[in-house]
């Protein structure tokens, strides 16, 4: 039984990364409707820059925002530069999933070239040990869950309470109409893809946290995960 609650702690702390990625996903998806392979190269991306930062002796704390806002603004850039011109010539969706795959294969290779393919680790991180109803939390696990919840309430108030969620889920709904309605929705799909790569870096720092190692195939492995709970 006590395995079962330990097991039940180790989950919660691993959905809450998952979570945090599955969000970020759900964000650029609704907006684009373009299922985006390469999001999980993008969270790898968002673990090295996260090493990066840790190995010349800044907090995993501050690494973890750093690295959204890098991975958010590569975010920006891949959509603009590849994603949304294929969009508008009418590209088929399967052969924009197979483009977004080929480059998430290309800046997993990038990363490999300059980071190496042996496999990582940001080092001790966990803090002390939290025993709650049975289960044995770190305080990074604990960190990361209220980061999880913290950020998903905050989206969600965005996406509802306020003007630009609103010019958002207009936009998701129909481009067209938002377009003649005077929503600029060139710069609120920057926004959302911003929002989501700052997510997914987010969530890619915060899973190299809770493993003890990892390598160049970090958010690949957990791709699948997280688009299953973003369509969930």
């Amino acid at each position: 039984m006590q395995l079962l609650i330990e097991a039940i702690g180790f989950g919660i702390a691993s959905g809450a990364v998952i979570a945090l990625g599955a969000v970020g996903f759900s964000v650029q998806f609704g907006m684009s409707n373009v299922l985006n392979i390469t999001y999980g190269a993008l969270m790898t991306l968002g673990a090295y820059v996260g090493l990066f930062l840790i190995d010349r002796g800044i907090s995993a704390w501050v690494a973890l925002a750093i690295s959204g806002i890098v991975v958010g603004v590569v975010s920006v850039a891949f959509n603009r530069g590849l994603l949304a011109p294929l969009v508008k010539r009418g590209t088929r969706a399967f052969a924009i999933v197979i483009v977004g795959g080929s480059a998430g294969v290309v800046l997993q290779y990038v990363i490999v070239v300059f980071a190496g393919a042996d496999a990582k680790s940001y080092g001790e991180q966990s803090g002390q040990t939290f025993h709650l109803l049975g289960m044995v939390l770190t305080a990074s696990e604990v960190n990361i869950i209220v980061l999880a919840a913290v950020l998903m309430l905050g989206l969600h108030l965005l996406l509802t309470r306020t003007t630009l969620g609103r010019a958002m889920r207009a936009t998701a709904s129909n481009r067209i109409l938002a377009q003649s309605c005077g929503i600029a929705t060139d710069r609120i799909s920057d926004i959302a893809w911003m929002l989501s790569g700052m997510l997914c870096g987010a969530a890619g720092v915060a899973l190299a946290i809770t493993t003890v190692s990892f390598d160049f195939s970090l958010g690949a492995v957990f791709l699948i995960p997280m688009i299953a709970a973003a369509v969930l």
